[in-house]
């Protein structure tokens, strides 16, 4: 009994404290100086002066100094409570702003600082409470129940959120704002078909707006009540005859009663507006695209691709859409053709530029990839694959010394696939070789078969690079060796592995290996594996037939440079 009446009188004195305190600051207030005064408005508009222009630290400064002369000081207290609410000092905002509400009970701007303060700390109810409480007292301050009805939402008591909006509807009538917020709230409190009834007056009451009657049609179409679609469709059309998804529902709403000749005519009516644009007609095709035909009508396809490169001829967007659908039917070339015209309108989309110069490399068009990866590179510097393909074109049109900085630059730049690092790493060894820049060569071959242990063509190009150098034949026998683990059938690997055979002074084995890559190349044989092999044969003591096959190799061309002098002296020279 005694501890509660101890816990008694201390609250009591706590009080009479406060009290205290409060009146002391309010005397203060009220016994001002005329200069006190002044200073502090002289103050207070320095602060409101930065705060305005965004320095709050000296802002907080100089409304501070003005509370520690005048406590009182209401609108000080207002303006830093809303600096403390900006930072997240949200508590402190409460207090001073309750001073200041203590001060000018009637000042409307506080009470609502006050309560979004609650807001701020997700005390929704007692936000609710005080936006409640302001709505009474100023009842022609109408967005003060919208203020109210958001805390209620906030605090998932949609109920009480949805009686606030009908007390607003009753003294506005339905107005867009409302019956959307309505609509909003019986979403989240997963009532949709009370939801669509708020859509579904709004529809009724603003019919010149066809965006309430679509949002209806997609809601009876997607639940199975096509019928009472009809009314909206023919509405939306009413006030919107070229409006797309009308149609497109519409044409749903015939093909669902069995007749898609009309439905047909709806989707091509639609391709062949003027009137609708491009992306709503690319966003109705895409819809068509994913399910791959037109009510079981792949033919359809093709006619509404022509009629929409035909009606936006000069949208790149067009094309590309074509294209696309195109590549998806493994109708490549005409894809590419497609492509290429939508870069003639619209260069700026670099998947398109990808997908263009990726089938002139896959399809070895290196004239053709030259042209258009220099355009790309020129344009989309930060992209590596340009300067992976330039790179290769570069390889291929025997531009080696550019090849090798296109090359450098793709593998400087990030690149998404393993396989096109690798490959760059390839040509760029190539290429230094190409460049005499032996030593950079191997490194880079060294550095390519360590990524990627399985690569047998550089294994086999480093492996012909050291014969041909004759230098370190025994990492050249290794390696073409490997190769030939794992494919003895292929022309090239077989010609190496002669010519490191030969290096080696295993002239018969040489033979060998240079016969079987002449049997496998057939009527493809070049000038430099029938010089290899007729080099092999004249260290066999096999002249005449070494003469034989040095001049053939000389009429097929890509000899070395000493063919003639080895064809007029019946000699090897190197």
């Amino acid at each position: 009994m005694r501890f509660r009446q101890i816990k008694y009188l201390f609250l009591l004195l706590l009080l009479l404290t406060a009290c205290n305190n409060f009146k002391s600051a309010l005397r203060r207030h009220n016994h001002l100086s005329d200069s006190e005064k002044l200073l502090i408005t002289s103050t207070f508009i320095e602060a409101t002066r930065l705060r305005l222009i965004g320095d709050v630290e000296n802002a907080t400064r100089l409304y501070n100094s003005i509370i520690e002369q005048d406590k009182m000081h209401d609108a000080s207290l207002y303006e830093l409570a809303r600096l403390k609410t900006a930072s997240g000092e949200t508590n402190e905002a409460i207090e001073l702003l309750k001073t200041a509400i203590k001060v000018d009970p009637q000042n409307i701007w506080y009470k609502l600082a006050y309560a979004d303060a609650f807001e701020k700390i997700g005390k929704h109810k007692e936000a609710a409470d005080l936006y409640y409480a302001l709505r009474i007292k100023h009842p022609e301050k109408l967005e003060l129940y919208e203020y109210e009805a958001q805390c209620y939402v906030n605090n998932n008591e949609f109920q009480k959120a949805i009686n606030v909006y009908d007390q607003l509807e009753l003294l506005t009538g339905t107005t867009e704002q409302i019956g959307i917020n309505k609509y909003y709230i019986y979403q989240n409190w997963r009532k949709p078909d009370k939801a669509m009834n708020e859509i579904q007056k709004l529809a009724d009451k603003f019919p010149e707006n066809s965006q309430y009657a679509l949002a209806l049609i997609e809601y009876y179409m997607r639940t199975g009540k096509a019928w009472l679609a009809l009314n909206y469709i023919n509405s939306a059309l009413k006030n919107d005859p070229e409006n797309a998804l009308a149609h497109a529902y519409l044409a749903d709403y015939y093909h669902i009663s069995g007749n898609d000749s009309s439905a047909k005519k709806e989707i091509f009516h639609i391709m062949n507006s003027e009137l609708i644009g491009i992306d709503e007609k690319i966003s109705l095709f895409m819809d068509i695209y994913r399910v791959g035909n037109v009510y079981g009508d792949t033919t359809v396809i093709y006619p509404m691709l022509d009629t929409l490169v035909k009606i936006h001829y000069n949208e790149a967007r067009a094309w590309a859409m074509y294209a696309d659908f195109l590549n998806s039917k493994n109708r490549e070339d005409e894809a590419l053709m497609m492509w290429k015209k939508s870069l003639e309108y619209d260069k700026s989309v670099y998947t398109i530029w990808n997908l263009v110069m990726d089938i002139f490399y896959k399809n070895q068009q290196y004239d053709s990839l030259l042209k258009y990866s220099a355009e790309a590179s020129d344009l989309f510097p930060e992209q590596s694959s340009a300067w992976f393909y330039l790179g290769v074109a570069q390889y291929y049109a025997e531009l080696y010394p550019k090849a090798e900085l296109s090359l450098e630059l793709s593998l400087d730049l990030p690149m998404s696939k393993s396989d096109k690092k690798n490959t760059a790493m390839y040509f760029l060894a190539k290429s230094y070789l190409k460049n005499g820049k032996n030593s950079k060569s191997d490194a880079m071959f060294e550095k390519l078969i360590k990524a990627d242990s399985d690569n047998l063509n550089a294994k086999n190009d480093y492996a012909y690079s050291l014969a041909l150098r004759n230098e370190n034949l025994d990492k050249a026998k290794t390696l073409i060796e490997e190769v030939l683990g794992k494919n003895n059938n292929k022309v090239e690997y077989q010609h190496t592995y002669g010519l490191v055979l030969f290096r080696l002074e295993q002239y018969d084995n040489s033979v060998n290996a240079y016969l079987k890559a002449i049997d496998l190349a057939g009527n493809d044989c070049n000038g430099a594996l029938l010089e290899h092999y007729a080099d092999a044969l004249y260290f066999k003591g096999e002249n005449s037939e070494a003469l034989k096959f040095w001049i053939k190799a000389r009429d097929l061309g890509g000899t070395g440079k000493f063919i003639d002098k080895k064809i007029v002296d019946k000699k090897y020279y190197e």
